[in-house]
């Protein structure tokens, strides 16, 4: 898996505000008689992504709230500036990672706030804030499939399976490789649905939650360790982008990790460079091959465009769910 210095941005920069966004002023806020914080006035400049305009937003704010209205409307900025900077093919990275850090320190802040009593509402929200209380993620065992485990099991349909279907016409020892494959995806499958009905896990609870995407992993290596044989560079393929999909072990700044979307990234660049001598070695010998090597990749694409739509800064475990020991996975959607 894909590393990097651990610090509170995960890159070694210190932590600041982004886009204009800066946290609420606190210290000079008082009580008031009527058991309210008097209501300060907080500017906001937010940079506006593509062109040089910068507009002012002006809002109200009673702080006794506990910050969830207002890290909610953060969240929803960010995640907002970060999605039109991913899209952007000449991106600058450090402002990218900035921004990112940033959505994560604010989604942990909220993530943290989240169980406390609202014990005043601000005086007034902003237009571009969410509503006070989002849909609720499906409890466990409720039976209902997250639209995160839904977008999943459409990966696995619409990308996992191609690349089996042209495995197999391959056969031999590249179909064995990507059966493992597809195994890794489907022991995935069921780490993601527990992440939607589940509030996050101790580090040893992690563990066991991914243990069998690991297992498969590992076999996968086992199969690129072995003994060299024509289907080597198919291996080595499957065994380095694989580790994709330990995007579900993200745990935080400190964890030693990339974020889920750098990490998918630099987990198929490692599979990719085997990839492309598979291309080099059979493209106008053996196009079956460059088949499989396109199916290959074009699912490591989507599965970081799905990471980025549903697990931005990490996995998005559910804080009103249950322990991950009183989870069970929903059985995947049956296939068309």
């Amino acid at each position: 898996m894909g590393c990097c210095q651990s610090s509170e941005k995960g890159d070694g920069a210190p932590a600041r505000a982004v886009g204009g966004l800066v946290d609420r002023p606190t210290a000079d806020l008082k009580d008031s008689d009527r058991g309210f914080t008097d209501i300060k006035q907080v500017t906001r400049t937010e940079d506006r992504i593509g062109d040089s305009l910068s507009t002012s937003k002006t809002a109200l704010y009673a702080p006794a709230q506990n910050d969830r209205n207002w890290l909610k409307v953060e969240v929803s900025e960010l995640k907002s500036q970060a999605a039109q900077l991913q899209e952007d093919p000449e991106v600058d990275q450090a402002m990218l990672e900035a921004i990112l850090s940033r959505l994560e320190t604010v989604t942990t802040r909220l993530e943290k706030l989240e169980g406390a009593p609202v014990t005043a509402a601000p005086a007034t929200v902003p237009a571009s804030a969410p509503a006070a209380a989002a849909p609720a993620a499906p409890a466990v065992d409720s039976g209902v499939v997250a639209p995160s485990v839904k977008a999943f099991d459409d990966l696995i349909s619409d990308y996992v399976s191609p690349v089996v279907a042209k495995a197999t016409d391959i056969g031999g020892e590249v179909l064995d490789i990507t059966k493992i494959l597809e195994k890794a995806f489907k022991e995935e499958r069921k780490v993601v649905d527990i992440i939607s009905k589940c509030k996050k896990p101790t580090v040893p609870e992690l563990q066991k939650v991914v243990a069998d995407v690991g297992a498969a992993a590992m076999e996968a290596g086992k199969k690129a360790d072995g003994r060299r044989t024509d289907a080597f560079n198919h291996f080595k393929t499957i065994a380095e982008s694989v580790q994709a999909l330990f995007w579900i072990a993200y745990t935080g700044p400190d964890s030693g990790m990339n974020m889920p979307m750098p990490h998918v990234d630099e987990s198929w660049q490692s599979g990719e460079f085997y990839a492309n001598k598979i291309l080099r070695e059979k493209r106008g010998v053996d196009d079956r091959h460059v088949d499989w090597v396109k199916g290959v990749k074009e699912l490591y694409m989507q599965l970081k465009a799905y990471v980025k739509q549903y697990h931005t800064t990490g996995p998005s475990w559910n804080p009103q769910g249950a322990a991950v020991s009183a989870a069970s996975p929903a059985p995947a959607a049956p296939k068309p």
